[in-house]
Order: structure tokens, then sequence, then C-alpha cells
């Protein structure tokens, strides 16, 4: 009933197709503990993958550089690209797909396509944070600064020192200015 149980069974037992199938279909985690062969089982690995995008961690390499496979996960969370291999991490199709549902996903890009204008503009567009994981050669471009602004994103301008609009005063900025700075004895 429960797929831990797996962990502790003999090789054989978890060499057996037909519990290592019910053991994913509860829950996809499971793979962690099936035998090499299991995890580079194709069928498998959709499977676990389609019950919890975190089981594709535990795939074998083949399987991590395998478009549908990598695609399955990522319909429940674009986070499983972080698990995939580095050439569909420099895929630009889908790369662009996924940084048009989160924006953050991003970070998981090849640095080629976190230089590429039009995937960091799709990832700004959907989250203006994402601006964080693009080249620094990109974060000037005029055209994600616009976008940025249009999604009220100003904050990430004037956090990466782009926008010369004046600074919104913090808490702390209005004690200073009632109470003085204050400066720690013990500094220098």
């Amino acid at each position: 009933q429960d797929w831990r149980a797996l962990a502790f069974a003999s090789p054989d037992l978890r060499a057996d197709y037909k519990l290592a199938r019910l053991a994913v279909k509860q829950d996809g985690m499971a793979l962690e503990v099936l035998v090499p062969d299991m995890r580079n089982d194709r069928a498998l690995v959709l499977t676990a993958v389609q019950q919890n995008w975190r089981a594709l961690q535990f795939a074998a390499v083949r399987l991590r550089g395998d478009r549908d496979v990598v695609l399955e996960a990522m319909k429940q969370n674009t986070d499983a690209l972080e698990h995939a291999s580095q050439k569909l991490r420099g895929d630009r199709e889908m790369i662009l797909m996924a940084v048009k549902a989160d924006g953050l996903a991003l970070r998981f890009a090849s640095a080629k396509l976190q230089a590429d204008r039009e995937v960091v503009l799709e990832a700004v567009k959907q989250e203006g944070k994402a601006i964080m994981h693009s080249a620094s050669a990109v974060r000037s471009d005029p055209k994600l600064h616009a976008a940025l602004r249009g999604s009220g994103n100003t904050e990430m301008l004037r956090f990466l020192g782009f926008d010369s609009g004046e600074r919104v005063k913090t808490e702390q900025d209005v004690f200073d200015s009632y109470f003085g700075a204050w400066n720690a004895p013990y500094s220098n």
C-alpha cells in the first residue's frame, strides 16, 4: 500500500514491473527506489511524472533529455526544467513555452537563451522578477524596461539601477529623517 516500503524490498521485488507500475501510479516519487532499469523505462517514467513532476529527477539521464517526458512534467510545474538535460534547457521553443507560463523558469534556461532578447522579454512580461535571471547584456534593453514599466514592475528597474525616478522612502529613511542615522559604536 505504501510505496516507501519498496525501499526495503529485495532488488528482485523492486525490479518487478507490475509492482513498479502500481507504485508510481500511487506516487511518482516511487521512481526513486526502483532499480536503474525501471528508471530507464519510458512508459514507467511517463506515468511517474504524470503523477508527480518531481519524479523527473529520478529518471535515467536519457529520459531527462526526452522532450515528451519533460513536457509532461512541465504541465504540472515548469520547475521540472531544473532536472531536464542541458540540450532541452537550450531548446528555444521549450524555454519560450515555459517562460510564457512562468517567467521565473528563465533561471533554468541555458546561458545563450538567458541572453536572447525575445525569450527574456516573454519572461519579463509574465513575471518582472525574471529579469534577475537574464544575462547582464540584455538587462539594459529599452524594450525590457518598457515591459517592466507596463506591468508595474518599476522596482526591478530601480533595483538594477536603470530607473532614474524618485526613490521611494523606506521606513528606515523616515526614521533617519526624524532621529538621524544611527551608527553602531563598534563599526568602522
